[in-house]
Parts: structure tokens; sequence; C-alpha cells
């Protein structure tokens, strides 16, 4: 983490002595569960984030060419190397949802900011969308990749730990090197080529299964109650 040293200090002081009095201790990723076992010497459970079936879902609409964010439009989030694409590919209408500082930041004919959206819109364009690219330079579990796996928008993610968690790269989506626009357009243009976008299409839904809300909501409620708590 970019820290600062009074941030530092609070962290080592505060939080982490803290959660050591905790009688359970979870977290939503993998590599976090690692990172607060080694610094705070005891057990910690993984559970994951899930996503509301109910919301997201496959319509089965006509997809259109639409390549999606759905985020924060900050720094960290990898997406000015978007706004980079943007200038460089024709064909493809870029969509940012949310909001932040960069919001507006690109003026093109093939680029729309919508700001922040509820859920059942965010479904409605994860469904337009051909596909769902999510260039974050950190990420603990974001939802926004497993949204789209289920609303049937092909995923391409940068290759780092918090999307590693579900995205089996060429099997249910495509973890790539985003350090330039150009890398990221090479990419793009290899995977369009590709003619089994179909069957990563009905590997990404599968994949969701095991991160419905309710799957997760039961994991929750056995740690507890095993822990008598």
């Amino acid at each position: 983490y970019n820290k600062t040293i009074i941030q530092k200090i609070k962290h080592q002081c505060f939080v982490l002595r803290t959660i050591k009095k905790y009688d359970i201790v979870t977290t939503v990723s993998k590599h976090m569960q690692s990172y607060l076992t080694q610094n705070l010497g005891r057990e910690i459970i993984h559970i994951p984030n899930g996503i509301d079936k109910e919301v997201f879902f496959d319509d089965n609409i006509k997809r259109e060419k639409i390549i999606l964010y759905v985020g924060r439009l900050v720094e960290f989030k990898g997406v000015k190397i978007l706004f980079d694409m943007a200038k460089k590919i024709n064909g493809y209408k870029f969509i940012f949802i949310g909001d932040g500082p960069l919001k507006n930041n690109i003026n093109l004919p093939n680029v729309e900011f919508l700001g922040k959206k509820d859920s059942n819109i965010v479904r409605s364009y994860y469904n337009k969308a051909e596909f769902s690219i999510f260039p974050s330079k950190y990420e603990n579990f974001p939802l926004v990749g497993l949204e789209a796996m289920a609303c049937g928008s092909i995923v391409i993610t940068s290759s780092i730990l918090g999307f590693k968690e579900y995205i089996i790269n060429e099997f249910n989506g495509f973890l790539i090197n985003m350090s330039s626009a150009d890398e990221l357009i090479k990419n793009f243009n290899l995977i369009c080529s590709r003619n089994d976008l179909d069957i990563i299409k009905r590997n990404s839904t599968k994949t969701i299964e095991k991160y419905s809300l309710m799957n997760i909501v039961d994991k929750y409620y056995n740690t507890y109650k095993l822990k008598d708590i």
C-alpha cells in the first residue's frame, strides 16, 4: 500500500492490533488472506464476494459494438489507458459508468460518460456490451468482473491478483498486458480474431455459479455458526 508515515503507524498500532482481538477475521480474496495471515499470525478465513443473480444475468439480447467500463474514474483504475485506446480504435463505442476526477477528461464522438447508475441500468449495459474492460493497477476482489461475466459480456482485465481470483486466462475471460494503449490494442485485436468467444462466454456464466449471493451468505452463516458466537 502507498501509505503515508502517519497512515503506516496507524495501521500497525491500531488496525492490526485491534483485528488481533476479533473472534473471527474474514477476507474476500486469497491474496489478502495471505497478507493478513503473515502480518497477524492468526487464522484468516477466506470468503469471496458474491453477486445477486436476480439482478445480474444474461438477457440474451443482441450485443452491440460497445466496450464498457464500470467503476471509479481514478488514476489507479487505469482508465487513461482506455481513453488512449478510444483515440486509436475504430468501430467501437466506449461507455464509462461511474464517477471520479477523470470523468469527462476526454471528448470524442465514440466516448460517453454516464455517471453513476443503479444496478438494473448497469446490467442493461453489461448485456449490450460485447466487451467489458477493466485495466486496474490493483484490486482486492472486484465485483465488476463477475457482474459482467454473469451478463454474458466478454471480460478483459489487467493481469493482477484481484482478477486472478476468478478469471482463468483464455477459459472464462482474458488477463492481458495493459502497460500501454498500444499493448492493449494489440491484445484486444487478437482476442477479437478468436473463434471460441462463445465458449469463453459460456464458461464465464458457469463460473459465477459459485459466487451467487446465497452461496456466500451460507459461507458466512456457517462460519459464525461453527464458532458458536
